[in-house]
């Protein structure tokens, strides 16, 4: 499958999940919609030439300053606060090259640890633990459909 097909579909099926969940909240559902496509491109992380390697690349730094950002401060003040700021950059720079090592370093192998049930349980579990249930479950929903549509599913 290429990478279109991957989003399509992840895009599709969310969008018809929440909008069954919540049809009063059809811009909601989109926004989950939009984020279950780009999780259905993570599964080729491991690939250095997929798109969704591409698309995390450019949006991992606005991602780790938004959960840096929003476990730091509760206020806009707080972006004020010079000791705060650098400390929020610093944890995102973190963050950032935690992310650069493991791909330079430490990249699976294609279709190994990425393509299976628990990496796709961890990142669901990840996405609970930052965002909520329902941002979760449009994630995994995305995930999992490019597993699906892979038909190449593994427990490890």
């Amino acid at each position: 499958m290429d990478w279109r097909t991957h989003a399509l579909v992840a895009f599709t099926l969310t969008l018809i999940v929440f909008g069954f969940l919540w049809p009063q909240s059809m811009l909601g559902a989109l926004g989950l919609a939009f984020l279950a496509g780009v999780s259905a491109l993570l599964p080729d992380l491991d690939h250095e030439m997929s798109k969704g390697r591409a698309v995390l690349n450019r949006l991992v730094p606005f991602a780790a300053l938004a959960a840096v950002s929003s476990h730091t401060c509760s206020t806009l003040e707080c972006f004020f606060s010079t000791e705060k700021l650098i400390s929020i950059l610093i944890l995102t720079a973190a963050l950032v090259g935690v992310y650069a090592i493991f791909f330079t370093y430490l990249k699976p192998k294609h279709r190994g640890i990425t393509h299976s049930l628990l990496f796709t349980f961890l990142y669901g579990g990840i996405l609970y633990l930052i965002a909520g249930a329902i941002i979760a479950l449009a994630g995994f929903i995305g995930y999992a459909s490019h597993l699906l549509l892979d038909r190449h599913i593994k427990f490890f």
